[in-house]
């Protein structure tokens, strides 16, 4: 299994399983005996060399100055120091070397890897310069060269093009040098031209030909500025052979000659004003809207801006919609704008989508020779670049040991690696291998030469990687099988039960569309006539022994795997979502809830504070954000597969990273799955008792004098609560012992905000009359008991997700105005959580109010406070500053309009339609004016848990020692 992916010895599937376990250490350090005699055998090496290198020079550590007391009272220091804080670390550490372990792309680390960073790190090379770091330089070509095969890259120096790689930091690095690639190729052409027309190269421009992208062989002088733009990045890398070739021209002088020209030197404003480049057609860079962070990032950081990604929607899958590609590209053709690179995501971050690289490699050609329009293709691999092991070399077959091969078309997809011009890969994840491992590859070495964009970097990582690339093997048969071992326990149905199985809980929906929810040509043809009763009877509970085997014959055991590789994702991410169920087993439908049954969940399962505890979390997963604005079409499918309504806002998704091998192989996955449900079971009950609708203890806002027949009441709003996630004002009657007592504490305290609490059974819209009684909001003091009779709504909101807006009102603050000719009140419109509640009662206005205000004044109306744009201040702190203008006697600048609505009209899009202003003027708040920004999102199912322990402060102790405070 070393070292070759082609022309290696092939090994059994049972001794491939053997040998791939002794390169870990193991969940539980079965192996650790084995990785302390490696450490000891590299520490005993590091001995003899540092002994042997002019073994004449003197000793400088002396026997005296190590018997001295000061010396040894520092290396006790540091002794003890170095127990407390590798029992921190065991202690506090995230378990990545547990099977347990599902949340991100981290897992148990390769022996060889280890031991090639810690080997190396003892003698700290710095891979910037080969002399400083002779054998890693050597070792980080070589992890290059392994990567080039891997992907189908030519490194035989005797044709051409020759791969090339190197090891970065991480793939967002890698992804900007790739970009700062993209950019110099594309300008180069550029400057080359400026050279010839009008520089050194000037006995070039009657001389010197080219093809452009459509194969027409022209003078390069008279390219124009799209052809320079457009030729293709095989011709562009081979320009300087050309002249090399054809003229004579050396590279210094090619070098001197666009020194002055390229856009490393002056950057892109001279070029572009040399080719009279429009401005207003910016060359583009194209990806998925569902691109990782480090894209925008990478394109501003170079200096083409983040405006200028032209980003594709993704399809139900959450892989690159070709079809819309191929629309896009024709329009830049069309209009004559320029792309940089189309960027294939292989393996998204969040739910392991691999985009059709295959498509694009195919529509590049096509567009060329039709459009005369080219671009550099990269893939960004960070995740599964990896993968392409499993199609390198022949498998072994002999035995049931459990391992899933790729789906068809992820194979044809991974294959086209060979096409890209530029794959980012990263080592640190699928490879197993310690951080900073990530690496870029090149189809083609002379698009850079040897140079990319860090300088220091630890020449450890290049070793640890070369060494557990070469240890393991990148073919089928090492990674391969490594990585299909984690596939096969990624396709199982965990970690709950699929939305099939029948649960008076909760649906677990995943992201990945069974076969039977696709359209019959969209199925593979060994699973046209599958149904969910054919995972109960064949795959839920049964051995791998059975999944594996014969039982059934050859086509049923291909028809198993081919199942449980569709049902997980292309590359070993499973996304997935939960809804919960009512006592009655109605399905939720409000997005809000499914979204906070999620989060709950996945806060029981991670560590959400510097100071969790990891040993006291049995599974680890981890969630993302399906927003309609990135996913379109494809989150709003996948909220009506969960049962909710659809809406602009934020899906919450869980998902597990599957990389252990380890799980199917013991009965610690059911135990993980019944885990997980017991979880889900627990959040779900407290979900039903939040969205349970109480009909006593409601309480309400109270406005007005008490002076009129007729009372306010205000719903106190909560969004956390079901009764209460709404926004109502109701008009009351309060009856006579009740109004004596609200009268009489309004006139000795006017600035009281009183809250009225029903104290029997009350429906709204049902109930006419309640028993209540009136309490002061702050200190709960009772004013007194008694009815109330209910005249009218003046207005009746809901307020779950789908009724609220997407964004907060922009150019001003909308409240509710409602009363009679005789008070004025306002109360703040809620439109998006989270948000506050401001009311006033008996405001003012100057000038007053006339008749096309006050004849509408008792259906409600918008209020708008001019001057104050509610976006700029949400979300409110939970404590207002006290320069809050929102206070008694405050004054506003405000408009009046007629509410388009009717009282009980839901929304969204509530303020749409306005009209005309009634009124224009300045409002005074009254006496009574209250604010609240803590009720309306306080959630009394929140838990503060508090820690065990505080390690933080362990950590100064630690300090203390090693500042000789610590007294033995």
């Amino acid at each position: 299994m070393a070292g070759q992916i082609n022309g290696q010895q092939q090994f059994n599937r049972e001794e491939n399983f053997n040998i791939v376990h002794s390169y870990f250490i193991g969940p539980k350090a079965k192996n650790l005996d084995y990785f302390r005699e490696l450490i000891n055998e590299v520490l005993n090496r590091l001995r003899v060399t540092r002994e042997s290198y002019f073994p004449e020079d003197e000793e400088y550590i002396t026997l005296a100055v190590r018997d001295h007391p000061s010396f040894i009272a520092a290396q006790d220091r540091l002794r003890k120091v170095t127990r407390d804080i590798t029992k921190l670390l065991g202690d506090h550490s995230v378990p990545f070397f547990s099977p347990r372990y599902q949340a991100h792309m981290g897992s148990e680390l390769t022996i060889p890897s280890l031991i090639g960073y810690f080997m190396t790190m003892l003698y700290n090379p710095n891979n910037v310069a080969l002399e400083a770091s002779p054998l890693t330089t050597v070792a980080e070509v070589r992890a290059g060269e392994q990567l080039c095969k891997l992907f189908g890259y030519n490194i035989d120096n005797g044709s051409s093009p020759v791969g090339w790689g190197h090891i970065t930091c991480d793939g967002t690095v890698a992804n900007l040098e790739s970009i700062w690639v993209a950019r110099n190729l594309k300008f180069y052409p550029l400057a080359l031209s400026q050279a010839i027309r009008s520089g050194k190269l000037g006995f070039l421009r009657s001389r010197f030909q080219v093809e452009n992208c459509q194969g027409t062989s022209k003078l390069f002088s008279e390219l124009t500025t799209w052809e320079l733009l457009n030729l293709k990045p095989e011709t562009v890398i081979d320009l300087p052979t050309m002249l090399k070739r054809q003229f004579n021209i050396s590279d210094e002088y090619l070098e001197s000659a666009l020194k002055e020209l390229n856009i490393q030197s002056v950057g892109r404003d001279p070029l572009e004003r040399f080719h009279s480049l429009e401005t207003t057609k910016p060359i583009q860079y194209v990806m998925a809207k569902t691109r990782h962070y480090s894209w925008p990032k990478g394109v501003a950081i170079a200096g083409l801006g983040s405006k200028n990604i032209t980003e594709i929607n993704v399809d139900n899958a959450a892989r690159l919609d070709t079809t819309e590609l191929e629309t896009k590209l024709k329009e830049c053709a069309e209009n004559q704008q320029a792309v940089y690179a189309v960027v294939a995501i292989i393996g998204s971050t969040e739910e392991g989508a691999v985009d059709s690289l295959s498509s694009i490699v195919e529509l590049r050609t096509r567009l060329q020779a039709t459009k005369g329009l080219s671009f550099l293709i990269h893939a960004d691999a960070a995740w599964g670049g990896y993968f392409a092991t499993i199609l390198r070399g022949t498998p072994e077959r002999d035995l049931p040991v459990p391992s899933l091969p790729l789906r068809p078309q992820t194979r044809t997809d991974l294959l086209a690696l060979q096409h890209a011009d530029t794959i980012t890969v990263d080592p640190h994840k699928a490879g197993y291998i310690p951080y900073p491992a990530g690496s870029l590859v090149y189809r083609s070495v002379e698009n850079i030469g040897v140079y990319g964009v860090e300088g220091s970097k630890p020449g450890a990582a290049a070793m640890s990687t070369w060494l557990s690339n070469q240890t393991i093997g990148l073919d089928v048969n090492g990674y391969g099988f490594l990585l299909g071992q984690a596939a096969f326990t990624s396709g199982i149905p965990h970690p709950a039960p699929l939305d099939w199985i029948e649960n008076e809980y909760f649906i677990c929906v995943p992201f990945n569309l069974p076969p039977w929810e696709r359209p019959a040509e969209n199925r593979p043809d060994n699973l046209r006539n599958i149904n969910p009763d054919y995972v109960r009877d064949h795959i839920l509970g049964r051995p791998n022994s059975y999944l594996m085997g014969l039982e059934g014959g050859e086509d049923a055991r291909t028809q198993r795997l081919s199942l449980l590789r569709e049902l997980g994702s292309d590359l070993n991410i499973n996304a997935f979502a939960l809804n919960w169920k009512d006592a009655n087993g109605t399905l939720n439908t409000d997005l809000e809830e499914a979204n906070y049954l999620m989060k709950k969940v996945v806060d029981k399962l991670s560590i959400t504070t510097p100071r969790g505890d990891p040993t006291k979390i049995p599974l680890f997963l981890t969630s993302t954000m399906f927003e309609p604005s990135l996913y379109g079409e494809c989150a709003k499918n996948f909220m009506r597969r969960l049962g909710i309504s659809e809406c602009e806002d934020d899906l919450f998704v869980l998902r597990n990273v599957v990389m252990s091998p380890f799980p199917t192989q013991t009965s610690l996955l059911p135990k993980l799955i019944h885990h997980f449900q017991k979880v889900v079971i627990e959040q779900v009950n407290e979900c039903r008792e939040r969205n349970e609708r109480r009909q006593s203890g409601i309480t309400f806002l109270m406005q007005g004098k008490g002076d009129e027949d007729e009372v306010f009441l205000v719903l106190e709003t909560s969004f956390h609560k079901a009764t209460q996630r709404q926004q109502l004002i109701f008009g009351v009657e309060l009856h006579e012992e009740l109004k004596d007592a609200y009268r009489s504490h309004r006139q000795s305290s006017p600035n009281d905000a009183l809250l009225l609490k029903s104290l029997t059974m009350f429906v709204f819209y049902l109930s006419r009359h309640i028993d209540c009684k009136t309490l002061t909001k702050y200190r709960e003091t009772c004013v007194g008991t008694g009815k109330v009779t209910f005249k009218r709504v003046v207005k009746s909101r809901p307020l779950n997700s789908v009724n609220r807006d997407t964004v907060y009102p922009a150019e001003y603050m909308p409240f509710y105005l409602y009363g009679s000719r005789q008070q004025y009140h306002v109360a703040h419109m809620l439109l998006r959580a989270p948000n506050i509640a401001l009311h006033s009662s008996n405001v003012s206005f100057s000038p007053p109010l006339g008749d096309p205000v006050l004849n509408l004044i008792e259906a409600g109306l918008i209020l708008t406070l001019s001057d104050i744009p509610e976006a700029a201040s949400q979300p409110f702190p939970e404590t207002v500053p006290d320069s809050f203008p929102f206070r008694p006697n405050g004054r506003f600048n405000v408009k009046v309009w007629q509410d388009p609505k009717n009282a009980r009209d839901k929304g969204p899009r509530l303020l749409e339609n306005l009209g005309p202003a009634l009124y224009d003027g300045e409002m005074t708040l009254g006496d009574d004016t209250d604010y609240d920004a803590k009720w309306p999102n306080y959630d009394s199912f929140e838990r503060v848990e508090i820690p065990a322990e505080d390690w933080e402060e362990q950590l100064t102790g630690i300090r203390d020692v090693l500042n000789a405070a610590y007294v033995a």
